[in-house]
């Protein structure tokens, strides 16, 4: 049993209610229109919100290049708690790095993503605050158990 209590925790207090702020990580619609960094958007986004139901989510750069990610619901408490797994992924939910992707993994800003790390477990918790509302953040990586391939360029 993988727990997600050690990690660093990433904080944000939100001038919303935690229903509001529930339904930005919960809702596709909701959810594409804050995923991913600065200049990036997200064209797509399959959430199974449920125990065991998976999800797929696309962030795309402004030069075009899409960043897949996939992962399953582990724990979910609503308005309380989402706890999942998250790994870097093509379009077909293949996890980069693993055995089921056969091409080389992607670099990003001198990362390589599905080489380090096989399974991010991420979970975030939701609490109100008089009217407002904060998340905290925090996952746990666990290392690829295959070895670092070579990078495109």
């Amino acid at each position: 049993m993988i727990t997600t209590n050690s990690g660093p925790i990433i904080t944000r207090v939100f001038d919303l209610p935690c229903k509001s702020v529930w339904k930005a990580w919960t809702d596709p619609d909701y959810f594409m229109r804050w995923w991913g960094p600065k200049d990036f958007t997200s064209p797509f986004c399959k959430l199974d919100l449920r125990v065991d139901g998976k999800y797929l989510c696309c962030m795309r750069s402004k030069k075009g290049q899409d960043f897949w990610s996939t992962g399953t619901y582990n724990e979910i408490v609503p308005l309380k708690r989402i706890v999942y797994t998250d790994s870097f992924a093509d379009e077909n939910e293949a996890i980069l790095g693993s055995v089921a992707h056969t091409s080389k993994p992607k670099r990003l800003n001198n990362f390589m993503l599905g080489s380090l790390w096989a399974k991010i477990y991420p979970r975030i918790v939701f609490t109100p605050n008089f009217g407002a509302s904060s998340i905290a953040w925090r996952s746990t990586c666990l290392p690829n158990p295959l070895p670092l391939c070579e990078t495109s360029r």
